[in-house]
């Protein structure tokens, strides 16, 4: 469970260090942003878990479905994340999409 969050909280440290500079240009931050991305996907659940009960009242019932909307988006977006970030590593080479631009924003799960 430590190491687990140690991690957790390495790679939060590391994105919002990191995030500003890593505004990709070139093919090494596209392919830095990738690895990123892959790695802290799972952190979308957290955001969106958080954004949804944020959202939702306080009643039971509309805290319990911002809850449920929160795990099933979090989960979406962690595959669509996750996803985002192989796609940067395999095509870092190439200007695809153009001027090496993200695939999905924003560019790090906690940016805004």
């Amino acid at each position: 469970m430590k190491k687990a969050l140690s991690f957790i909280l390495i790679t939060v440290l590391m994105m919002t260090v990191v995030s500003p500079v890593l505004a990709a240009n070139n093919p090494a931050e596209k392919f830095t942003r990738g690895v990123v991305n892959v790695i802290s996907g799972p952190l979308e659940i957290a955001k969106q878990l958080d954004t949804e009960i944020k959202a939702s009242d306080t009643k039971a019932k509309k805290a319990t479905l911002g809850v449920a909307a929160g795990l099933f988006k979090g989960l979406a977006y962690t595959i669509g994340r996750m996803g985002s970030g192989v796609w940067d590593m395999v095509t870092f080479p190439f200007k695809v999409p153009e001027n090496y631009e993200p695939v999905m924003k924003p560019d790090f799960v906690l940016d805004k």
